[in-house]
């Protein structure tokens, strides 16, 4: 007898739990034991995924990324215009390895998806790590969220968008574009409180060929001067979006794949949803938020009073302030050089968990059937 949406969906949240805690059981048999998928894909794509392949990667790009020739005065511009300008901005050039890494990172979110997987999954592969790195080597570098280390949140994820039908609604599925305006942070979370500087960024890379357009899924944000409540972290409205409002004075982040879209945390944004009728491929990308590693950790919550945000409730606060030790957390440059495959598929896990009230019923999320189909 066929699973109801309820019980199907309560298979894959308890698999996805173990996953998240490392626990092993039945998520992690699927995934790493019966089978191979992971080593299959690697052979397939000439891709890796081990702690040893990682390290060996980052020893050698960090190595030569202080020599990077890419046009910094467009990173300091981006950098700007995200820290005393509009909020947002798209980086004019790509960093060091990132349009090569960001052609890896789509043939491994391809490569998942066809396997019945959420695109979170090509977290597993050492070339998002790479990508990530090298995100949070320029931001140090240039100081964006203050001087010293920069961190990774847990709350990195990937997104693969399907095309609709011709007249059709485009979304729902695990990976779909989350097209809800939101903050992820209140203005206080993610800025000093004695001195109001910015301590996180949240950026956002396409990887498909086309990158991201206003017709593909573009990632959408509303400017400083646009939002009335910015600056007003106590206020109801200030996490509360008016949605209607801020879908009308969203602007589009066209970049090309490899080159990074930037905002702050608390500025309102939404992603675009991929049109039948586009003529470009449906977009991919992959995002994550960055935090100066003195100021207090992000605690993801969303829009919780206006229905849900980009944080999403319970399920996306794990691993945020409290979350046990098992649990997926902030990773440093250092911490990425010893990345283990099991503590990988904790944040793709997480991922899943975080934006499951987007699409109930977990629609393209089936580890109890690829199990069978392998043999777990």
């Amino acid at each position: 007898m066929p699973r109801t949406v309820f019980e199907h969906a309560l298979a894959e949240v308890l698999s996805l739990q173990e996953l998240y805690f490392c626990d092993g059981g039945r998520g992690t048999d699927a995934l790493l034991r019966a089978g191979g998928i992971i080593e299959e894909i690697c052979e397939r794509e000439g891709l890796s995924a081990g702690a040893a392949s990682l390290g060996a990667a980052l020893a050698s790009s960090r190595a030569i990324e202080a020599s990077d020739e890419t046009d910094q005065e467009a990173h300091r511009a981006a950098a700007a215009a995200v820290q005393e300008g509009v909020g947002f901005a798209v980086q004019g050039a790509a960093v060091f390895g990132a349009a090569r890494l960001s052609g890896e990172v789509g043939r491994a979110i391809d490569a998942v998806v066809k396997e019945g997987l959420p695109p979170a999954f090509a977290l597993v592969f050492d070339c998002i790590w790479q990508l990530l790195d090298g995100q949070m080597g320029w931001l140090e570098r240039a100081g964006v969220v203050g001087g010293g280390g920069v961190v990774v949140e847990a709350d990195m994820n990937c997104w693969k968008l399907t095309r609709p039908v011709e007249g059709e609604e485009a979304g729902g599925r695990v990976g779909d574009s989350f097209s809800k305006p939101h903050r992820d942070l209140r203005y206080d979370q993610c800025h000093s409180p004695e001195t109001d500087a910015l301590t996180a960024v949240s950026l956002w890379v396409p990887v498909n060929v086309s990158g991201a357009a206003e017709s593909n899924g573009g990632m959408r944000c509303v400017s400083v001067e646009e939002d009335d409540f910015f600056y007003s972290p106590d206020h109801p409205s200030h996490m509360n979006t008016n949605v209607e409002r801020a879908v009308g004075s969203g602007e589009v982040l066209t970049a090309a794949m490899g080159h990074a879209c930037m905002w702050q945390p608390c500025l309102i944004h939404f992603g675009g949803k991929m049109r039948a009728s586009s003529a470009l491929e449906p977009r991919m990308s992959v995002a994550a938020t960055f935090r100066n590693a003195g100021a207090a950790r992000c605690e993801f919550r969303g829009n919780e009073g206006g229905g849900g945000g980009g944080g999403g409730g319970a399920a996306a606060r794990m691993g945020g302030e409290g979350a046990g030790e098992e649990g997926p957390g902030p990773l440093s440059r250092v911490d990425l050089l010893e990345l283990s495959l099991e503590k990988r598929l904790s944040y793709a896990a997480k991922a899943v968990l975080a934006y499951s009230h987007w699409s109930p019923g977990l629609p393209g999320c089936d580890l109890a059937a690829i199990a069978r189909e392998r043999g777990g």
